[in-house]
């Protein structure tokens, strides 16, 4: 197919598709920094279940490290923490999900369409 021009309607759908490919690239690496920010708070969380009575707790705050005055407040708040980062994470795989369908799809438009184009299916 070299230097034959590609009709618009096909030009249109490789567009589409690199647009696709763009967000689905997005959607994963912040579906990646969220899981690991689970992990950590995760890891936050049974450290405060492993620690005795009495025991000192600091909360990093920015580059600073601050004594917390109530462990317990500190893991309601690492629970919600680890709510929240569950439901958006789920949100994510489902935009993942949509995304490589809509993926799917364009790639197999676009492939019988060449095909098409190039003499070999021509009852399309």
């Amino acid at each position: 197919m070299t230097g034959i021009p590609l009709p618009p309607k096909l030009q249109d759908r490789l567009t589409q598709y690199e647009q696709i490919k763009s967000q689905l690239e997005v959607v994963l690496n912040q579906r990646v920094q969220l899981e690991t920010l689970q992990r950590e708070t995760e890891s936050a969380l049974n450290e405060l279940k492993d620690l005795e009575e009495g025991s000192k707790v600091y909360k990093g705050a920015g580059s600073l490290l601050i004594e917390v005055k109530d462990p317990v407040k500190l893991k309601e708040e690492l629970k919600e923490e680890l709510e929240s980062l569950q439901v958006r994470i789920t949100s994510l795989k489902k935009q993942e999900e949509t995304l490589r369908k809509k993926m799917e799809e364009l790639a197999q438009w676009i492939n019988q369409e060449i095909a098409r184009l190039s003499g070999g299916d021509e009852g399309s």
